[in-house]
Parts: C-alpha cells; sequence; structure tokens
C-alpha cells in the first residue's frame, strides 16, 4: 500500500493575513483537489492555516482527521533564510546553499525529519496535506528524499507517494483528458495564469490525446467565463517593456487599458516521451497568444503579434522585476537586448 503527503506553499498574502486574491486563488486551487485526505496540516502561521481553511472551502469534501497546526514544518530562523534570500542570484534550495549550505543542510534534515514523521502517522492508503511555505516546503522535500525540487509559486505544490520506504516526488495537480490519460502540472513553477484554475477540470474533458503529443489550443465554453489581461492595442496606447521572473525576455505591457471578456482557456500540453501522461505548461484564460520573442527564433515567429498586443500592466503584480522597466521595444532584429 502507498501513503500520499501533498505538500502546498500559502497564497498571496499581505504580511501573515491572506489578500482577496489570495483568499480567491485558495478557493480555485480546493476545487482542483482530488480530496481523500485523512489529515490536513498547517505550520501554524496564519496564513497557511487560512490558505488550508479556503482550499477545504473549494474543495467541499469532509477531512475525517481535520486540521491541525505542526509548528516544525515553520522555520524557527526565518530570518537568516530572508538574509539569505537577499543575497542569493535566484529562489531555488541550490541558489541559497551557494550563500548558507550550513543554513539548508540543517533546516532540510529538521524538516524533513517532520515530513517523514507525517508519513508515519497515516495509515495504508492514506493521505495528508500539508501547507506552509517557501523555501522551506523544498526543503522538507530535500531532507526526506534527497531531491530538489523548483521553486514553488503561491498556491502551488508537490506530492510524495510512499511505498514500501521509497518515495516518488510527482506535481500536486493532477487532471484527467476527456480520453483518460493524466494531467500534471509542471514540477517548477506552475503557469497557470489568473482564475483559470477552476475551468481546468472541464477544459481537458473537452480534449483527447489523438490531439498529438503536444496539444496547443483554445478551449471555449460557449458563454464568457472571465477576463483576458492580454489585449489587442493600438498607436494611441502607452506602452512599456519590462522582464517577468524566470523569463529571459522583455514583456510588452500596455499601461491604459482594461480586461476584456472572454470565452475561451488556452492550454498548452505536452506528453513526455516514453510517458502516458501530459503535462501543462501553461494556461490562460483568453485567445491563442505565441511565445514572446526573446531570441532570433521567437522574434521570427512571433513578433507580427505581440506589436499589435500587449500584457495589460498590474503594478502590484509580484511576477514583474520593476528595475527592468524600458520605454523602447526591444525586439529589434540584429540589436542587443537593452540592459536595464
Amino acid at each position: 500500500m502507498t501513503r500520499t503527503v501533498e505538500l502546498r506553499r500559502h497564497t498571496e498574502a499581505n504580511g501573515d493575513v491572506l489578500t482577496p486574491e489570495g483568499v480567491r486563488a485558495a478557493i480555485e486551487i480546493g476545487r482542483t483537489l482530488p480530496g481523500g485526505y485523512h489529515l490536513v496540516i498547517s505550520s501554524g502561521a496564519h496564513r497557511a492555516t487560512q490558505t488550508a481553511a479556503c482550499l477545504l472551502a473549494g474543495l467541499g469534501r469532509p477531512v475525517t482527521g481535520g486540521v491541525v497546526v505542526d509548528t516544525a514544518f515553520r522555520s524557527k530562523v526565518e530570518d537568516r533564510w530572508f538574509a539569505a534570500a537577499r543575497r542569493a542570484a535566484g529562489k531555488g534550495l541550490d541558489d541559497f546553499r551557494k550563500v548558507d549550505p550550513q543554513l539548508v543542510e540543517s533546516e532540510a534534515a529538521m524538516l524533513g525529519g517532520a515530513l517523514r514523521a507525517v508519513f508515519e502517522s497515516l495509515p495504508d492508503g492514506g493521505c495528508a496535506l500539508v501547507v506552509g511555505h517557501s523555501p522551506t516546503t523544498e526543503a522538507a522535500v530535500l531532507g526526506l528524499t534527497g531531491q530538489v525540487v523548483g521553486p514553488l509559486a503561491k498556491g502551488a505544490g508537490v506530492r510524495l507517494v510512499e511505498e514500501s520506504g521509497s518515495y516518488a516526488v510527482e506535481p500536486a495537480s493532477v487532471w484527467v483528458l476527456g480520453s483518460g490519460e493524466r494531467v500534471v502540472d509542471r514540477s517548477d513553477t506552475s503557469h497557470v495564469h489568473g482564475e483559470v484554475r477552476r475551468y481546468l477540470p472541464e477544459a481537458f474533458l473537452k480534449i483527447r490525446s489523438d490531439e498529438g503529443q503536444r496539444i496547443v489550443r483554445p478551449v471555449d465554453f460557449g458563454h464568457v467565463i472571465g477576463q483576458t489581461t492580454c489585449v489587442a492595442t493600438t498607436p494611441k496606447d502607452e506602452i512599456k517593456y519590462a522582464r517577468r521572473k524566470d523569463r529571459e525576455g522583455h514583456s510588452r505591457f500596455v499601461l491604459n487599458r482594461h480586461t476584456e471578456p472572454s470565452s475561451s482557456v488556452f492550454v498548452v500540453l505536452e506528453r513526455p516521451e516514453g510517458q502516458d501522461h501530459y503535462v501543462l505548461l501553461t494556461a490562460w484564460i483568453g485567445g491563442k497568444a505565441p511565445v514572446e520573442p526573446q531570441d532570433e527564433m521567437t522574434l521570427v515567429r512571433s513578433r507580427e503579434f505581440w506589436d499589435r498586443h500587449a500584457l495589460l500592466w498590474d503594478p502590484k503584480e509580484e511576477g514583474i522585476d520593476m528595475e527592468t522597466m524600458i520605454d523602447s521595444c526591444p525586439w529589434a532584429t540584429g540589436s542587443p537586448r537593452p540592459q536595464a
């Protein structure tokens, strides 16, 4: 028999309290969870406990063991993590190791022990959900399995399955195509945008595997389901360029426009070679949008579209690197990319 623990990072918060968007996101994620949890565990931080409550509000199913607090999933040296984050080149554990290897080693051992205790508390076939933080969730996985998982976005997660003392690490989100194949979220950083997550279960049921190893297409719901943040632009619009975090090049943003209604979800799926499941590479509410120009190859394919479209500018969006904002287009063929 197997035992399963799903670990998730809390959603968007202001201090130790979820923002309205964080509440909405957690409820939407909850609607996609598989359920069947024997126990839900919070690190004890208000934002983690509130996320757990909202996940269960979206799930709408009973949890026999209720929600408990285990402060072993919250670091006792958060200030040291913050200091390491300021010095690290990225958000991954390997980046933290370069600036404070002893921190990663000691925390991984402590958090991995807490995770092992959860597995040991579960019955055969049991499943638990743990809501905590980043990078301590990733450190717990490292401490228990020896595997490094990429930095988790807010609300994202990872699933550990134990069988006879061996652990398998999987993406936390699992859906099903209309033809029966599983769909999992990408294991590094989720690229599921906005409120689209709540529509994915229904969207995937409209897709079949005979469409190919790589599936790139919209799924129309026949009625307005939300707002798209990618809009057509005019010469009168105010345009800026900036880099989104974890992206190589600049994105085109429009400052003076608003969201527009859409009836479609656009998805990009890919089946790994030799596997029987698909990986969700990205999804958003709206129509087709090619990859943004980042090199000469993508420039040729997508320049025409992105010269006429832009993403809506949101100054509160954490994923935008404000220091890279520029006024001029950085995509001119043969020109070096501007350094902000």
